[in-house]
């Protein structure tokens, strides 16, 4: 998932504001990836994403959540389209 990330950040980034990318960023490294970075894109399920992004409604940073879904679905959707992911 982490190599995934990243090309797709890479990709995003251009053209949006430092202080956002990152934000955004970081908030990817701290949230997204220890329980998903190190899993085959092609392993993960719709489960580990959720239960993720729980982790981070349990701090109550909603908006923060629904963003990192919004991230995830993007992620998944560059590597469909890069041929390094099977499904989103």
């Amino acid at each position: 998932f982490e190599a995934v990330a990243r090309l797709w950040f890479a990709h995003k980034s251009k053209g949006l504001s430092n202080r956002y990318t990152k934000f955004m960023w970081g908030r990817v490294e701290k949230d997204l990836f220890p329980p998903l970075g190190r899993k085959p894109i092609n392993s993960i399920t719709s489960q580990d994403i959720i239960a993720a992004l729980q982790r981070v409604e349990a701090r109550g940073v909603y908006e923060l959540a629904r963003r990192l879904k919004q991230s995830c679905d993007e992620i998944f959707r560059y590597g469909v389209s890069h041929g390094l992911a099977r499904h989103n």
